[in-house]
C-alpha cells in the first residue's frame, strides 16, 4: 500500500481505518486508505446534496427547520436505510452533525432527522461502496470481465452491462 497523503480521518470526522473496516463489513470490499478516502468524500458530497435539497423543500413550505419528509429519499435509498439498519448503530452522530455545521448545512433540524442522521450516513457510505463493487466485481475472472465488457457493436451496451445499470439504479432510485 502507497503512503497517503490524506489525514487519518474523513472530513465528517470518521477515523479512516474504522471507515475501511466498516466499508468490508457492509460491503464486503477491501478498499485501501486512499479509496476508503474517497468513499468517504462521496457520501458526504451526497448527504450534503441532499440537505440543500431539504433545506429547499422546507423553505417553499415556509419553514426554517428540516423535517424527515423534506430529504429526498428515493425508494432504493429507503430500502437500503432498513437494509443495514443493525451496521449504522455504528456510526456515532456526533462527527456527522458537526460536519453538517461545518459545511454550511442548516442548523434546524427535526428530533427525527437528528436521530436517523447517522443511519443516513451509513447507508451513503455503504451505498457507495456497494456501488463501487457492482462495477467491478471481485468474483469473477478478468476473462470473465472482457467478455462481458467486449461490446461486438461500439454503440451497443452489452446485457452485462444493462444488468450493472439497472441494479445500481434499483440501488439508488
Amino acid at each position: 500500500m502507497r503512503a497517503s497523503s490524506r489525514p487519518p480521518v474523513t472530513k465528517s470526522g470518521y477515523g479512516i481505518a474504522w471507515l475501511r473496516a466498516f466499508l468490508a463489513r457492509g460491503g464486503g470490499v477491501d478498499f485501501d486508505d486512499e479509496q476508503t478516502a474517497q468513499v468517504a468524500e462521496l457520501a458526504e458530497r451526497k448527504l450534503l446534496d441532499l440537505f440543500d435539497v431539504a433545506e429547499e423543500t422546507a423553505l417553499a413550505n415556509g419553514r426554517r427547520k428540516i423535517f424527515w419528509h423534506d430529504l429526498p429519499i428515493t425508494k432504493g435509498l429507503r430500502g437500503f436505510l432498513g437494509e443495514i439498519e443493525a451496521l449504522a448503530a455504528e456510526v456515532e452522530p456526533r462527527p456527522v452533525l458537526l460536519f453538517l455545521a461545518d459545511a454550511g448545512a442548516p442548523g434546524s433540524l427535526d428530533e427525527v432527522v437528528r436521530d436517523k442522521l447517522p443511519r443516513l450516513m451509513a447507508a451513503l457510505m455503504l451505498l457507495s461502496g456497494r456501488l463501487i463493487a457492482l462495477l467491478e466485481p471481485a468474483n469473477m475472472s478478468t476473462e470473465e470481465r472482457l467478455d462481458r465488457l467486449l461490446r461486438r457493436d461500439d454503440n451497443r451496451p452489452t446485457q452485462w452491462e444493462l444488468e450493472r445499470a439497472v441494479r445500481a439504479l434499483d440501488m439508488t432510485l
